[in-house]
């Protein structure tokens, strides 16, 4: 796409031409992120910045588990230990005084 020049108004603000929206896949209103290196600015929908994260993040990713599964079984497990220790727990996770109600 050629580059296409806009107004900025005395508010800051600018209209994106529809062609600049189609281009990015925008539809409706919605949110992008502006890249401001060494004076030049990019602009990048929502989406396209998480789909690189997501792209970068996964060669880190646990293969055949899900990391938020593995945060319920925890929470889970940690419920049960609280529910079987008739002493109860305090904030720090140690057996001892009971949480008080409201703190």
């Amino acid at each position: 796409m050629k580059s296409v020049a806009v107004k900025v108004s005395a508010s800051g603000r600018l209209h994106l031409p529809s062609e600049v929206r189609k281009a990015l896949g925008l539809k409706g209103p919605g949110h992008v992120v502006i890249t401001v290196t060494n004076g030049q600015a990019t602009l990048t929908t929502m989406a396209e910045n998480l789909a690189r994260i997501r792209a970068l993040a996964r060669p880190y990713a646990p293969k055949g588990r899900l990391a938020s599964e593995e945060l319920i079984a925890e929470r889970r497990e940690e419920a049960r230990r609280e529910a079987a220790d008739p002493r109860g727990t305090r904030a720090g996770g140690k057996p001892g005084t009971k949480r008080r109600a409201g703190g």
